[in-house]
Order: C-alpha cells, then sequence, then structure tokens
C-alpha cells in the first residue's frame, strides 16, 4: 500500500511540473526550472517522511534535510527571504544537515547519538548564517574584547568542575 502511495505522489509531482514548464513555454505562466527545483524537493521529502512513517527510520533524515532545502528555496523564489550567492547560503546546507538528524531523532527516539550532529550542524548553520547577514558586525568584536579580558574565568571554572567533580567521586566512595 505504501509502495502505491509513494508512486502515486511521484507521479502526480512530475506531471504538475511537466504540466508548469509546458505553461511556462507556452503560456504567459511563470514557472521554470527554478521554481519547479524546490517543489521536487519538497515531493521527495514527503516521499522520505511516508516511508519513514511506515517503519524505514532512515528516511526520516533525509526527509528533513530536503524538506529543510526545498522550504528555503521555495521561500527565496517567492522573496519570502532574500537571494544570496552560494557562498552567503552555504549555511542554509548546514541546517539542512541539522534538521535531518533532528527528524531522524523525532522518528527513532533511541537513539540519542544523532542529538549531537544536529546540534552541531544546527548550531552552526545558525550561526554562519547570521554571520553572512551581517548579524554579528558589532558583537563579534564586542565579544572578543571581552573574551581577551576575562579569558582566566574559564580556568577558574575549570578547576572548581574539577574540585567539584573530585568531591563528588569521594563523597560516592565514602557513602559505599
Amino acid at each position: 500500500m505504501n509502495k502505491l502511495i509513494n508512486s502515486l505522489v511521484t507521479g502526480l509531482v512530475f506531471i504538475l511540473i511537466g504540466a508548469g514548464l509546458l505553461a511556462d513555454r507556452f503560456l504567459s505562466f511563470r514557472f521554470g526550472w527554478e521554481q519547479a527545483f524546490p517543489i521536487l524537493l519538497i515531493a521527495l521529502a514527503i516521499s522520505s517522511f511516508i516511508k519513514a512513517f511506515s517503519g524505514n527510520r532512515h528516511s526520516a533524515f533525509w526527509g528533513g534535510f530536503l524538506g529543510m532545502l526545498g522550504a528555503y528555496f521555495f521561500l527565496r523564489n517567492y522573496e519570502f527571504v532574500d537571494a544570496f550567492w552560494f557562498f552567503e547560503y552555504w549555511p542554509v546546507f548546514l541546517l539542512a544537515f541539522g534538521c535531518g538528524f533532528i527528524c531522524s531523532f523525532l522518528f527513532y527516539p533511541a537513539d540519542w547519538g544523532v542529538l549531537i550532529p544536529a546540534a552541531l550542524f544546527t548550531g552552526l548553520g545558525v550561526l554562519f548564517l547570521l554571520d553572512s547577514l551581517d548579524v554579528f558586525e558589532n558583537i563579534w568584536s564586542t565579544f572578543w574584547d571581552l573574551a581577551e579580558s576575562y579569558w582566566p574565568i574559564i580556568l577558574i571554572l575549570v578547576g572548581l568542575a574539577v574540585i567539584g567533580g573530585s568531591l563528588k567521586s569521594r563523597s560516592d566512595r565514602v557513602g559505599r
């Protein structure tokens, strides 16, 4: 039954994209590859999520990854998001990887290990995307000025953590 649904969704997507491309060519309807590409990505994401719901948990990653990219390019095409050059929007790919790992965790919550790359990719993607949008222009200089002055606090915190861990392990040994 799921194979039938996947085939129907895939066939319907190809029919709609083909009809849109024909309308672009022969009518005054604007629908080219730039508009079809995000729809194809979203359709592949939906197909992957259908597979994930049917038990193939590895498809959830690709559903999240392709869905995030499709949503970004769709929003970019209709000017909800500014159109960047590749060197400015590559962090979206990091976000897509992070979204893929998050979806993988949501479909298989026992696999806590995927949250590490999810946090890493999502955090780096957000950080680099905000940097490419020049959000950090003044924040970085302020951060580095503070870090340059107060970096010894990190040593104090590490020392406190070592002492606290030692005291905790000692109290655990005494309690036995």
